[in-house]
């Protein structure tokens, strides 16, 4: 409850505070992970950009589109995102992916969108 005093009048209002501890948000990014990693496998590439930054939207979009057929043969390659760094800022994770020549390491990073407060993925 917050209470503030304006002309002699107090006014009061209720928030709420929400705080989320680490497993909670490990399993929101990894959900939204899997939902943006699902609808790219899916060929919705419409419904993977929603989990996009805007400025990963921007730098993605054309990847996205180019790589549209081949995401089900590239995606599960893929291996699981591990948890590497989470703060109230920010989500670092990392995926190894397995090719035929080689392993490569790729980090995955989520932020909070300023605007509407949602955490979305900014880059990988």
């Amino acid at each position: 409850m917050r209470c503030s005093t304006i002309a002699g009048q107090s006014l009061a209002k209720a928030f709420t505070l929400v705080v989320h501890g680490t497993e909670d948000m490990d399993q929101m990014f990894t959900s939204l992970w899997e939902g943006m990693t699902g609808a790219l496998i899916s060929g919705d590439i419409a419904s993977a950009r929603h989990y996009l930054s805007l400025t990963a939207e921007k730098t993605y979009d054309q990847v996205f589109d180019g790589l549209a057929p081949d995401f089900p043969t590239i995606i599960p390659s893929w291996s699981q995102p591990f948890k590497s760094d989470i703060s109230e800022e920010i989500g670092e994770y990392a995926v190894i992916t397995t090719g035929c020549e080689s392993r490569k390491f790729f980090k995955i990073y989520f932020l909070k969108d300023e605007t509407e407060g949602v955490w979305r993925l900014d880059s990988m």
